[in-house]
This record gives structure tokens, C-alpha cells and sequence, in this order.
């Protein structure tokens, strides 16, 4: 399956990565962790857990690991698309409005 990132989902990865590499000891965690954890999506979507469920579409979340952040997403088969709509820390108090 084709991963792509919403708009949305690349500002918020954008502003993740910018202070992980100015705060971090070793910065280039964060985009291995994003990595793997995006091939994960590509090769086995349906793994993550079901976050949100609604008539129209189910949300799923997953974890990477080292950096603490989820990656919520819908799954489209029939087009063999799974589309991130959010990246968000796992230390937030709230989850985000999908």
C-alpha cells in the first residue's frame, strides 16, 4: 500500500522533526522511527488499533516507539491507500479532533 501524508499530518511532522533535531541528543531517531514505522503501515495497515469509529470510516492509530508520537490513519483497500490525517504526541492530554 501507497502511505500518504495529509497536509495536516506533514505540518505536524514537520514541526516534530525541526525540534527533535535542535533538541535531541541523537536527532536522527526521529526519522528512523518514522520510517520503520511507515513502512509498517505500507505492509501491514490494519495492525494499528482502532482509535475512532464512525458509519463512514474507521480511524486507527499506531505507535513509534522511540519518539512517542501516534500516527492516526484510514485505510482505502479498494484504492490501496492509507492516508495519515494526524502525527501526535503520545504526552498530550487529549487526543487530536479527527
Amino acid at each position: 500500500m501507497h502511505v500518504f501524508f495529509t497536509a495536516r499530518a506533514r505540518a505536524a511532522l514537520f514541526r516534530m522533526a525541526k525540534r527533535w533535531k535542535e533538541k535531541a541528543r541523537v536527532p536522527e531517531t526521529f526519522a528512523n522511527d518514522i520510517d520503520a514505522v511507515t513502512a509498517r503501515l505500507a505492509t501491514a495497515a490494519s495492525a494499528g488499533v482502532v482509535a475512532r469509529r464512525t458509519g463512514r470510516r474507521t480511524v486507527y492509530r499506531v505507535a513509534a516507539e522511540r519518539t512517542r508520537l501516534h500516527l492516526y490513519y484510514v485505510i482505502d483497500d479498494a484504492k490501496q491507500v492509507v492516508t495519515v490525517l494526524q502525527v501526535w504526541s503520545q504526552w498530550r492530554s487529549r487526543p487530536p479532533r479527527l
